[in-house]
């Protein structure tokens, strides 16, 4: 037999040791799911502090992501502003280079239009002279 002395009355009691050995075994099985507890506890604050982590890193990964793109795409529309440039530089050139030559051609038929009516004129003149 075992004496146990009850820790808030002071009384001592005798109990067999297979009643000695249960209430160890409650005792024992009280703390062990206490410390279960609190390391499950402990362990899921980890976790939760380690997701928030990782989510601070995918959005700071996504924000340089993020970021890098929108550099592309401005270098892009910046090169396709320059190429239309470019374009609308070469159409103009040649719409003025038609335009000089259309003014040179209407120049030139002026000139031979003002020849033909000289050289009418010439020969309207000798043909009177020669009558």
């Amino acid at each position: 037999m075992k004496d146990i002395k009850c820790p808030s009355c002071g009384k001592t009691f005798r109990i067999d040791p297979s009643s000695f050995e249960e209430i160890l075994l409650q005792i024992k099985d009280e703390e062990f799911n206490k410390q279960i507890k609190e390391r499950l506890l402990l362990a899921e604050e980890d976790n939760k502090k380690a997701l928030e982590i990782l989510k601070r890193e995918l959005k700071i990964k996504l924000v340089e992501q993020n970021n890098i793109k929108e550099s592309e795409i401005q270098a892009l529309e910046s090169k396709l502003k320059i190429a239309e440039e470019k374009k609308i530089n070469t159409i103009n050139d040649l719409k003025n280079q038609a335009t000089n030559k259309i003014n040179s051609l209407n120049n030139e038929i002026n000139k031979l239009k003002d020849e033909i009516k000289n050289q009418s004129l010439i020969s309207e003149l000798s043909l009177k002279q020669s009558k």
